[in-house]
């Protein structure tokens, strides 16, 4: 069974606009609550682009998926 689509709100594009340079993806998700696929269409359509200061190796290994889109840091 599909989905409903969830239309995007006005608050949580500009969440979306000013966490995205510099937020991992599932951080996101949990702030706007949409899904990793929907929050990557949504930047990819806007054009936004990660900032130059911007690490994703930062956050490998570190963090791990609980629950839908919960992450919980392992030390």
């Amino acid at each position: 069974m599909k989905r409903p689509i969830e239309r995007w709100s006005p608050d949580q594009l500009k969440t979306l606009r000013r966490l995205y340079p510099n937020t991992p993806i599932v951080d996101i998700c949990d702030q706007t609550g949409h899904t990793p696929q929907s929050v990557v269409k949504k930047v990819k359509l806007l054009g936004l682009r990660r900032s130059l200061d911007y690490n994703p190796h930062a956050f490998y290994g570190r963090y791990v998926k609980k629950g839908k889109y919960t992450i919980q840091y392992i030390a």
